[in-house]
């Protein structure tokens, strides 16, 4: 699966589907329409953003357009003579207007002429080559610079699907999902396929090892496993410095105490699910990162919990916290100071989180960065 660099398209199987609409196209090869619009569209947008010069863009067109008409010779003659010496000799003198103006009447010509390549199915040969020719051009790394790399379509997949979910757009989330060629899956498996991707990012050293990405992991995890008002909680977290003290006078985060006493193990176990999720998405190495996530997990767990416990105060009293205070809003989240004279003797500050986070640094695996070359 690879999404284009303007976010617009995704591609996978010989599918195309719009981002902004959920359009899905399938055997793209046998539609000429679509692959215009995909072609003509990320051209304009690297002009207009000057991501490639203008010489550079109009010889791609150049070459693109071309290879479409290579073998139809009356075709291909009219073209060059009408767009491809125009193409590689004219300057627009960075006149936007102009410049778009030119590509757009390029491709429109390519498109009429490919759409009666089809229409004409007596040529066989003719539209054979020109099927195989879209295919490539979908596939053949040489045409790689319209797309992101893996790891960033992956990305930009896993948080949109957090969006839609924090969002509550329950049938906005269901046609994407279906555009993606997955279906039906429950809150808790995407949640958990979330949780599992940031993990990940912590060990690649694409997201930082911060407090608060542990807590945002955590939260998504108290999604997969309890459900629940997902979005409370992220609010809450978000609103306090993570310090230990202030923490432990949080009873919003009794489901995160709730999680911990699971045990890593049985959360890992729970995960299955999220793990064939993330295979239909076709993430590359995905029992190789459950893996390292599995591992991860077992040290996260030891961590949090000797974050979150207070020494002086014993297991079960922190599990006295009521319950019912865990899903209500923010206003409520977050619990007034308590009053023991112990919580006011043990001060904690930020050294305390600063000396835990040092205990769990990236990971510097050989093993971790072939599964991570392979999702870029």
């Amino acid at each position: 699966m690879k999404i284009t660099k303007n976010k617009k398209y995704l591609y996978y199987n010989d599918t195309i589907v719009n981002t902004e609409t959920f359009e899905k196209y399938e055997n793209i090869s046998g539609n000429p329409l679509i692959v215009c619009e995909v072609l003509q569209n990320q051209c304009e947008y690297f002009y207009k953003n000057r991501i490639i010069s203008e010489e550079k863009i109009f010889e791609i067109i150049q070459n693109l357009s071309s290879s479409f008409l290579s073998l139809n010779e009356i075709d291909f003659m009219t073209y060059q003579v009408r767009f491809g010496i125009k193409l590689l000799t004219e300057k627009t003198q960075n006149n936007l207007e102009s410049g778009l103006k030119l590509i757009e009447e390029n491709w429109e010509y390519i498109r009429e002429k490919l759409v009666e390549y089809y229409e004409n199915s007596t040529n066989i040969k003719l539209l054979n080559e020109t099927s195989k020719n879209i295919k490539l051009l979908f596939s053949d790394e040489k045409f790689n610079w319209i797309f992101e790399g893996v790891y960033d379509t992956f990305d930009w997949v896993m948080t949109k699907i957090e969006n839609f979910l924090l969002s509550l757009k329950g049938v906005a989330l269901s046609t994407f999902l279906v555009s993606l060629g997955i279906g039906v899956v429950t809150n808790a498996v995407m949640w958990g396929a979330i949780a599992v991707w940031k993990i990940y990012k912590i060990i690649a050293g694409k997201l930082s090892n911060s407090m608060g990405n542990w807590f945002d992991v955590a939260i998504c995890l108290v999604g997969a496993i309890f459900g629940g008002a997902i979005k409370y909680l992220k609010t809450a977290i978000k609103g306090v410095s993570l310090t230990a003290k202030n923490v432990r006078r949080m009873k919003s985060l009794q489901p995160i105490r709730d999680l911990l006493n699971l045990g890593s193990t049985k959360v890992i176990t729970m995960l299955e699910s999220s793990k064939n999720f993330l295979k239909k998405l076709r993430v590359s190495g995905v029992d190789g990162i459950f893996s390292k996530v599995g591992s991860w997990l077992t040290n996260f767990f030891e961590k949090m919990m000797n974050f979150l416990n207070d020494p002086k105060t014993s297991k079960a009293a922190l599990n006295t916290v009521a319950a019912s205070a865990a899903y209500v809003g923010l206003d409520k989240a977050i619990d007034k100071m308590l009053k023991s004279k112990e919580n006011k003797k043990n001060k904690q500050n930020n050294s305390e989180y600063e000396q835990l986070g040092q205990t769990m640094g990236n990971v510097d695996d050989p093993e971790l960065d072939d599964i991570y070359n392979d999702n870029n």
